[in-house]
């Protein structure tokens, strides 16, 4: 049964789904793929929504209470250079927490905290990292 899993897709709530999309696409270098608005209430915000990076996805919810409950929460996002994502981040003002760190569980990585205080731990394998800067050098 196992092989027929695909992707896992964390859905976060927000208060505000706009602001929290606007954050993913504008500092953190998501695209915008989707955004819900109840049919029949055409008047009203978009309520849910879903931004993406190459096969990385997040979908958000409004749902204010539960945002608020947000600190905590940690989504990891595996990446194929966490250094240039490091640097891409930095150069969109992303909220990183520090550089880049080789941590004793085999992840080269950092974080950055989003609009709600959900944690994003983006990482790459220790040994695929190093072994790009060798060949770098």
């Amino acid at each position: 049964m196992a092989e027929r899993m695909k992707a896992a897709v964390p859905v976060l709530a927000c208060a505000d789904l706009e602001v929290m999309m606007s954050f993913y696409v504008e500092r953190l270098g998501f695209e915008k793929r989707w955004a819900w608005k109840d049919p029949e209430r055409p008047e009203r915000p978009s309520t849910d929504g879903g931004v993406g990076c190459g096969d990385a996805q997040v979908f958000f919810m409004t749902d204010p209470v539960m945002a608020d409950q947000a600190g905590g929460r940690e989504v990891m996002i595996f990446t194929s250079d966490v250094d240039a994502q490091y640097a891409e981040h930095l150069k969109r003002g992303a909220p990183v927490s520090g550089a880049p760190v080789d941590e004793p569980w085999g992840l080269r990585e950092y974080s950055v905290i989003d609009p709600v205080g959900n944690r994003l731990r983006f990482a790459e394998g220790v040994e695929y990292a190093h072994a790009r800067r060798a060949a770098d050098e």
